[in-house]
């Protein structure tokens, strides 16, 4: 079902005229620890992401930034940071 739903995402990013290359940053940078047993492995969506945007054709003058892309960025990466303090926390305390 992930990979049916990241396909459909790609989708909508370039019907929306957003970049969907962009998707495969999202991909590399998103660490859902919680969700790592469940989802497939990175390479596999980065794989899959990158075979869907390949169908698409280039879109002249893409959207590839806004002020909600960099907010929800900063909320990744902060996500991102908690879950890795947690991990070295919990591993320290073994």
């Amino acid at each position: 079902h992930y990979l049916k739903a990241q396909e459909e995402g790609i989708k909508l990013l370039y019907l929306a005229k957003f970049d969907p290359r962009g998707a495969t940053n999202l991909i590399q940078h998103w660490n859902p620890v919680v969700l790592s047993k469940i989802l497939p492995k990175k390479p596999e969506q980065l794989r899959l992401a990158r075979e869907e945007i390949a169908k698409l054709s280039p879109i002249p003058n893409p959207i590839v930034n806004t002020v909600a892309f960099e907010k929800l960025q900063a909320h990744v990466n902060a996500k991102n940071s908690d879950a890795r303090r947690k991990t070295a926390a919990s591993s320290s305390n073994r």
